[in-house]
């Protein structure tokens, strides 16, 4: 390395002392006085100390300032870093480490525990140089998502050279891991679940779905190998919860794939002998925890009666029947119990709340298409936060959906603005976009088809939920929409009166 000129090396020293000057700390100040580390004179609408060096004043922060500030941080700006240990490797390496802690830890986790992106697989990389490569990967990745590199991928177009060798090297850098007398099933795990997040990120969906299918399998070894003990900072069941969801997921997403890989309720629940809910919720882990069960049993119970789906009610077994009056009353009992631990909520779960009422309900609304009772059968539906207008005794499938659109817009809408960047955010697990694609296939309103396009254009919807991409449910709703307004106005030249 080429030594510094005495001269040079002042110059810098003196540089760094300049640039280090204290400055009183305040947390009242505009965002970008705040960034630059320097004390605001907090005039509005704009700071004068922006204004005046030819500054552009971001305003001020609202109550939620600390998650819009790490929103509208970019990554050409890094000059410090804010990982919690020190880390090997290269600058480069440090910088998307550091973007990983700042922003796409805090994607991953919407609206859900952020434990396992934000505190458990950032301290395992600590240790184990395969995951921490898989994080910068992933990093990298996210990075070149939101500024628009991989949008094109969709379109038959393949992701950069740099980017599929970074991928490989990872898969090589496993491998040899695994051949490591010392190889740890869990450091497996983790690495599978971030390859998942590397394909679906960049749109390979059947990859992702080969590498949750793999993942799954690994899982339930962990799961049945006896010897393993669980610690307090064990990470295989926030794994096991996130392949849950995932696994639910591409089932919903590839039809093909069949069954969900896992089952998640016993005999006793499904026949109805013992609740999968409870009658109050301890906290909102439990409720994710219950829902999730509910979503794994709904996904396998359609799965496995597909074929009877569309037959007369008199035409279904009674088994199946009755699985399918056990199933709803958990959803209302799932429902009521939700309700009131929303209410009771911090606002700093609340979100996380909202988003499984969301879920509940387009759940139930498929449970009511797929297999409808006779007027007379029909059991009390609980009623939402969001009041459902409709005058019948018993809302229809399209009345749960138009709820959960509702609610979804209300969640949407008190998130913070991600306007720092070309494309919208990426997560793994909030099935938004899923869930407003089902929505339009499924309803026979025009106005929730408009409702649901008005949502999927929304800045805070993330642009890719795991398989789902936000632009191309877009299109498909906007096809949806003409094919509707083509055949209304058909209807009206037939019938002009």
């Amino acid at each position: 390395m080429r030594k510094q000129p005495a001269s040079e090396m002042g110059s810098v020293s003196e540089l760094t002392k300049k640039s280090r000057r204290s400055a009183p700390k305040v947390k009242t100040g505009c965002l970008t006085c705040k960034i630059r580390r320097v004390k605001c004179d907090e005039q509005r609408p704009d700071c004068l100390r922006c204004t005046s060096t030819g500054r552009h004043c971001d305003g001020y922060p609202s109550d939620n300032s600390a998650l819009v500030q790490k929103w509208t941080w970019r990554p050409a700006s890094i000059n410090s870093y804010c990982i919690p240990f020190k880390v090997p490797g290269s600058q480069a390496d440090r910088q998307l480490l550091h973007y990983y802690c700042c922003q796409a830890a805090e994607s991953l986790s919407t609206y859900t525990d952020p434990t396992l992106w934000t505190t458990l697989i950032l301290q395992r990389s600590h240790h184990e140089p395969v995951i921490r490569n898989a994080l910068v990967t992933f990093s990298s990745l996210y990075q070149n998502h939101l500024s628009g590199e991989l949008s094109g991928y969709n379109n038959d177009k393949l992701p950069p050279l740099k980017t599929l060798q970074r991928i490989a090297k990872c898969h090589r850098q496993l491998t040899t891991y695994l051949s490591s007398p010392g190889a740890l099933p869990e450091v497996a795990l983790t690495c599978s679940v971030l390859f998942y997040a590397f394909e679906a990120l960049i749109g390979n969906t059947k990859q992702a779905i080969k590498h949750l299918d793999l993942s799954l399998t690994l899982l339930q070894r962990c799961q049945n190998d006896s010897s393993s003990l669980s610690k307090p900072d064990d990470i295989i069941p926030h794994l096991a919860a996130l392949l849950s969801c995932l696994d639910v997921q591409a089932s919903v997403y590839d039809q093909q794939r069949g069954l969900p890989r896992l089952a998640l309720t016993s005999p006793s629940e499904t026949c109805g002998t013992q609740n999968v809910v409870p009658e109050t919720f301890i906290d909102v882990s439990q409720s994710e925890a219950v829902l999730l069960k509910l979503q794994n049993w709904i996904a396998r119970h359609l799965a496995i009666n597909a074929k009877v789906k569309h037959n007369p009610l008199s035409e279904i077994p009674p088994q199946v029947l009755h699985e399918r009056g056990v199933l709803e009353g958990q959803l209302q009992r799932y429902l009521t119990a939700v309700d009131k631990l929303y209410e009771g909520s911090e606002e700093r779960v609340a979100k996380r709340i909202l988003l499984l009422r969301i879920q509940a309900q387009m759940y139930y609304a498929v449970i009511l298409q797929r297999f409808p009772w006779p007027c007379g059968q029909l059991s009390s539906i609980i009623r939402p936060v969001s009041p459902l207008k409709t005058s019948q005794s018993q809302p229809a499938p399209d009345d749960w959906i138009d709820a959960a659109l509702s609610e979804m817009s209300i969640l949407l809408n008190t998130s913070p603005q991600y306007t720092a960047t070309r494309s919208r955010p990426f997560t793994l697990s909030t099935q938004l976009v899923g869930g407003l694609l089902h929505a339009c296939l499924r309803t026979t309103r025009q106005d929730t088809l408009k409702t649901a396009l008005f949502l999927l254009q929304h800045p805070n919807l993330p642009g890719r939920d795991g398989l789902w991409d936000a632009k191309a449910t877009e299109s498909a709703v906007r096809s949806l929409l003409a094919k509707f307004s083509a055949e209304h106005d058909a209807g009206d030249r037939l019938c002009p009166f």
